[in-house]
């Protein structure tokens, strides 16, 4: 809730100025209005404070929550780089161990063919 109005409680201060010689006659009904004003002005400041005061850790919370979020993404986008950087190198390495496997069953086949041409002139 926002703090109420200084003009109103402008008002509530002037009317009860203004009134409080009238109450002091005695019990009166007018006293009574001005004694439940007063008490309503007191809870209205006191209400008004309170919330100031929620709205102010609030606000605090939201601050350091957007600059611990601006970290965060800042970190994050840190690591993407990094990860995309590892990925890539990655891609690099499986190119070169597929490129490898490929030789290695090459070869395998040529000492294949050639192990079963030395067999057929043993025989």
């Amino acid at each position: 809730l926002p703090p109420p109005e200084p003009s109103a409680m402008k008002l509530c201060a002037i009317s009860t100025a203004l009134l409080a010689p009238l109450a002091a006659a005695g019990t009166n009904p007018i006293a009574k209005v001005l004694e439940l004003i007063a008490g309503l002005q007191e809870k209205i400041i006191a209400d008004g404070e309170q919330s100031q005061k929620v709205f102010h850790e609030f606000s605090e919370w939201c601050e350091e929550r957007s600059a611990n979020v601006g970290f965060e993404i800042k970190t994050a986008k840190a690591e993407i780089v990094d990860l995309k950087a590892a990925i890539d190198n990655s891609a690099a390495q499986i190119g070169a161990a597929n490129a490898k496997i490929e030789d290695l069953a090459r070869l395998m086949s040529t000492d294949e063919a050639d192990l079963k041409a030395a067999k057929e002139i043993r025989d």
